[in-house]
């Protein structure tokens, strides 16, 4: 059984989550690294955008009165509220999957890695979402669900980007575990009936702990991917370089 590398790295700010996640993913072409699974979470709080969003407009002292972090992402997509969630992270070289070239295969095999985890963690049932419309109609990310989402009963409980250099792949994104959607749709300007979404706790009755998460990711990587992780536990400024 393959051995790759796991990395619970705790909470930082955005900046410094989207800086390892990059500095990860150089790493592994420089050195050709086996795959890396990393679980992190933000604070203070932080609303990140899509490489191509704009925040020009966002109201900015909406987000200074709530204490919400704005950062960019290296990988598309629109934008996320990380405050009652977490986040994973997974570097992988394309020729390790199935059809690795194809984004969308590469998408699933990856989510369905995550609705393992899922399951650890009490929710049964939830399964690869299906694009529902033009993605560019939002800029949250959870108004709209497409083929790199997980759904439980029609409504998104995860979102997920990537990143590809060098023919490795860099996918992260969120899973929503208690998040205050009023306060999602004030921050992004949306109406609240348009988040369809779900958070963990409404499945499961209860919050789970940040760790125990963190867990159940990892297991869930470990029993679909068929392999064992090292845990490797770093300070931030060793990840970031």
């Amino acid at each position: 059984m393959e051995t790759w590398k796991y990395v619970n790295s705790g909470f930082s700010n955005g900046f410094i989550n989207m800086k390892i996640d990059i500095s990860i993913l150089e790493d592994a072409i420089k050195n050709n690294r086996l795959p890396v699974l990393r679980v992190y979470n933000w604070e203070p709080a932080a609303i990140s955008l899509g490489y191509n969003q704009n925040e020009a407009d966002l109201d900015l002292d909406l987000y200074n009165k709530n204490c919400i972090d704005i950062v960019k992402r290296p990988t598309g997509g629109r934008a996320i509220l990380h405050k009652g969630d977490i986040t994973y992270s997974f570097i992988i070289n394309q020729d390790l999957l199935e059809n690795g070239k194809s984004v969308r295969s590469s998408y699933r095999q990856i989510s369905s890695a995550l609705i393992y985890g899922l399951e650890y963690m009490g929710v049964k049932g939830a399964y690869i979402a299906e694009s529902k419309e033009c993605y560019t109609k939002s800029t949250a990310c959870m108004a709209v669900s497409t083929g790199a989402d997980l759904e439980y009963n029609g409504k998104k409980i995860a979102g997920s980007a990537q990143l590809r250099r060098k023919g490795y792949i860099l996918q992260h994104g969120s899973i929503l575990i208690n998040q205050d959607f009023n306060l999602t749709a004030e921050l992004l300007n949306v109406a609240p009936e348009s988040l369809s979404c779900i958070n963990v706790c409404d499945v499961v009755g209860y919050v789970p702990k940040y760790n125990e998460l963190a867990l159940a990711i990892k297991k869930g990587f470990e029993e679909y991917f068929n392999v064992e992780f090292n845990e490797e536990l770093k300070n931030i400024d060793e990840l970031s370089h």
